[in-house]
């Protein structure tokens, strides 16, 4: 029997057939240490010289040792003889493969171009997969979608290779064909792989996102969605971001915030997830959900100080912190960023400083927010024109605060810094006016005249003349002088060219001319003014100071006539009321109560003022009643009252005055009760005033009056009038006297005959003591007293009563009053019928 034995295997082949096995198995140090032993087989025989190093290049390339890579293919290349064409497309493909890995995609692409004709044979493919990743590393997606192209044409449709596809789709996604991208999805749908699916749904949602179709987009991204993975991964990322991107603009916000927050998981840095955070922050808001945004937008602030966007990140949260009035918080933040001078550029610093500042407004601090505007002024140094503005603001706020020195302050510097910007030129305009509201009217003029001079060709340098006339008006010394200021304001009102201006300088000139006592020269300046200016607003003003000065200088009939014409033109206007009023009493005091009550009346229309529409009624009323016409006096006078009851702005004193004529009304029909009711009513509203002592005078009457009827009111009526006697009553003497005639007369009508003789004479002493004196005094009292006192005294009978009364009808008849004739018969029929033996000359 024979026995063969085998042949041993070249071991040279065995360490190369190993170290492939190796290299596909992924242990690359296996592998090296096989090619390395191949190599000291082979020596510097060739082929499998350069074959041994380039295997040994290819170990290291996918070992990741780039370095030793390069050295091995660099020892090939000076190594190198003739090579059969597979082997030298091999060794350039691994050249080719080292650039690409080490990011020179240049290189890589000049390499492979320079060996175009070559035949790659089995690595043609890959070739150009290597090509088209360069490409894309490049951004050249056209070139990619020309090479891809007429290759995947010649490809046999039956066999998609998805890897191949994918490059094109991505490219045509990458170039902004979308359209072309659905397309080819279209057509390969069907012939996709299971193990491709996914990748190819992927490819999907980024093109129908890229078409601007995101509501399709998102429904295929609901499948895959629970794939996402939650480590980084670039393709998932930058699928997402573009999705949500499509959602944003579509304003699916809430979709769009669901995409980014996943986008966030893959994310492959610090900046992306940054990127991310902000849209997800922007979605919360347009949904409304500030209080999730405010939070987001914090947890970007706490995890990314760094990045460059914390800046604008932090002025959106403190926007909406003050957009939800949080402005304590707010204003820090803002404040924070005007502070940054090393991260935020100075234009956002100036902005949140002005910001920082409304808050401090809002929150009531406003001379803090003027020191902000201040410093927002400093950061807007860039531009004049912001810088200014903030100066502006600050002397706002500082007015508002009061702090009006503060205001003029920011104007003056705002004037000398920035004189050429559109609001530095008005700045010292606005200095002047603030002098001239705290009443530095002398400074005001000094300012207003510098601005005009600084300014000669502002449009307010002729508001700018006025105010300062109008505040040497108003500084004037004398009567001349004011009378020569507004001389000066009536020649600037015949040049302005600004009717506005013209006009308000035709009113101070009025009211100068006015105040300075020139009455005779104020007439011709209103009819120049209403005669050149006819439709200057305000003219109403002016023609109603017309018609009071022809009142004032006795031009009665021309009066009326211009009112009149004012009252067809301006009826119901306010200043119309006071003239109703005016020629009401004007044909009251001719006596023409009629002609009176026609105006009086106008008076009742809800356009004018209530109290002077109750003082109207009121008069009317009055000329009412002196007609006569009780019945019309009485409607309009409850009219009043009523309206009166929800009208606090009316004078109780008005409402005292009606419930006192009313009474008159109700006393002159002898209904005593309800007018005694009226003059209760009138007392409570007028109080201690004259009209209150008054109504208790006539409340007073009208219970003497009852009491014929009842004697207890007697008593009620000694009560009203003692309160009007009473030491701190504040009634005139003639009240207090017509009191003391009517507590005699009350005394005498309960029987307490005594005590009225003593009060009857009480007003009679006082009569003649002040006459004694040479002291006017009024007599109606002294001589009722008188024929009331000497009727008692008769009464008594006895001869020093009837002497008494004889010399108090003597005293009467010698006063030349009333009565004194009726006096002196008296008195001499008392002598003669008691032999009292005296004489009385009757007066003739």
């Amino acid at each position: 029997m024979f026995e063969t034995v085998a042949e041993p295997e070249d071991p040279a082949l065995l360490h190369m057939r190993r170290g492939e096995l190796a290299l596909r198995e992924g242990m690359y140090d296996n592998a090296i240490s096989n090619f390395e032993a191949y190599l000291t087989y082979v020596g510097e025989r060739q082929p499998e010289l350069s074959q041994a190093l380039g295997k040994l290049a290819e170990a290291h390339l996918l070992k990741n040792d780039y370095k030793q890579a390069e050295a091995f293919l660099r020892r090939e290349q000076a190594k190198r003889t003739t090579l059969p064409d597979h082997t030298y497309a091999w060794l350039l493909y691994l050249h080719a493969e080292l650039y690409f890995r080490q990011g020179f995609w240049q290189d890589c692409l000049n390499l492979l171009q320079s060996a175009r004709r070559l035949d790659f044979g089995e690595y043609a493919q890959s070739v150009l997969l290597l090509q088209v990743d360069c490409l894309a590393q490049l951004g050249k997606w056209h070139q990619i979608i020309s090479i891809m192209e007429p290759y995947l044409r010649e490809k046999s449709e039956e066999d998609i290779d998805f890897a191949l596809y994918a490059r094109l789709l991505k490219a045509y996604l990458a170039g902004d064909e979308p359209q072309k991208a659905l397309q080819r999805l279209t057509q390969i749908r069907e012939k996709i792989s299971p193990e491709d699916e996914f990748d190819f749904k992927i490819l999907q949602v980024s093109a129908l996102t890229l078409a601007e179709e995101p509501a399709q987009a998102l429904t295929f991204y609901a499948e895959i969605s629970s794939r996402c993975p939650e480590k980084e991964d670039p393709d998932w990322w930058r699928m997402l971001w573009h999705l949500g991107e499509g959602a944003y603009r579509h304003e699916l916000f809430g979709e769009a915030e669901s995409v980014y927050k996943q986008a966030m998981m893959v994310a492959g840095n610090a900046q992306e997830r940054g990127k991310c955070l902000r849209r997800i922050a922007d979605c919360q808001i347009k949904q409304n959900k500030a209080g999730e945004a405010r939070l987001t937008l914090e947890e970007f602030r706490r995890k990314f100080p760094e990045q460059p966007e914390y800046a604008t990140v932090s002025m959106r949260l403190a926007e909406l912190l003050q957009e939800s009035d949080n402005t304590l918080k707010a204003a820090e933040l803002y404040a924070e960023l005007s502070d940054n001078a090393k991260m935020v550029p100075v234009e956002m610093r100036h902005e949140a400083a002005k910001r920082q500042a409304k808050c401090l407004v809002h929150d009531g601090q406003l001379l803090m927010a003027v020191e902000v505007y201040r410093k927002a002024a400093a950061l807007g140094a860039f531009n004049a024109d912001l810088a200014c503005e903030a100066l502006f603001h600050g002397a706002e706020i500082a007015i508002l605060a009061k702090s009006l020195q503060l205001a003029a302050n920011l104007y003056e510097e705002a004037a000398q810094r920035y004189a050429n910007s559109e609001l530095g030129k008005r700045a010292r305009f606005e200095q002047a006016r603030t002098l001239f509201d705290m009443g530095r009217h002398k400074e005001a003029e000094t300012t207003f005249l510098l601005f005009v001079k600084e300014q000669p060709e502002h449009e307010l340098r002729w508001e700018a003349q006025l105010q300062a006339l109008i505040a040497r008006k108003i500084t004037a010394a004398d009567s001349n002088s004011l009378n020569d200021c507004a001389n000066e304001l009536l020649a600037y009102a015949r040049l302005s060219p600004k009717e506005d201006l013209a006009w308000q300088a035709y009113v101070e000139s009025y009211q100068g001319m006015k105040q300075a006592g020139k009455t005779q020269e104020l007439l011709p300046v209103l009819q120049e003014a209403l005669q050149k200016l006819p439709e200057a607003k305000g003219t109403a003003l002016l023609e109603y100071e017309l018609v009071v000065l022809n009142f004032q200088l006795g031009h009665m009939t021309e009066a009326v006539a211009l009112a009149d014409e004012f009252f067809a033109k301006h009826g119901t206007e306010a200043l119309a009321a006071p003239l109703y009023l005016m020629l009401g009493d004007h044909f009251v005091a001719e006596a023409q109560l009629a002609k009176a009550q026609s105006y009086y009346g106008q008076l009742n229309s809800p356009e004018h003022d209530a109290k002077l529409k109750a003082l109207g009624a009121y008069e009317n009323a009055r000329c009412a009643f002196l007609l006569e016409h009780y019945e019309e006096a009485e409607s309009l006078l409850q009219a009043l009252l009523s309206n009166a009851a929800g009208q606090p702005e009316i004078n109780a004193q008005l409402q005292g005055k009606a419930e006192f004529l009313l009474g008159d009304i109700y006393a002159l029909r002898a209904d005593y009760e309800q007018a005694r009711a009226s003059f209760a009513l009138a007392r409570n509203s007028a109080k201690d005033t004259e009209l209150g002592y008054a109504a208790l005078g006539r409340q007073a009457e009208m219970l003497m009056a009852l009491a014929v009827d009842d004697e207890k009111l007697w008593d009620k009526a000694f009560e009203c009038l003692q309160e009007i006697l009473q030491p701190g009553s504040g009634a005139s003497e003639e009240l207090r006297e017509m009191a003391q005639y009517r507590t005699a007369k009350c005394l005498q009508e309960k029987g307490q005959l005594q005590e009225a003789i003593l009060a009857y004479q009480e007003i009679y002493l006082n009569f003649v003591s002040d006459r004694d004196a040479g002291k006017v005094r009024p007599w109606r009292y002294y001589y009722l007293s008188v024929f009331a006192l000497t009727h008692l005294l008769e009464r008594q009978g006895d001869l020093d009563s009837l002497r008494k009364a004889a010399r108090y009808y003597e005293d009467l008849a010698a006063s030349n009053l009333p009565r004194s004739q009726e006096a002196a018969l008296k008195a001499k029929a008392i002598r003669e019928r008691h032999q009292l033996g005296k004489k009385t000359v009757i007066p003739q």
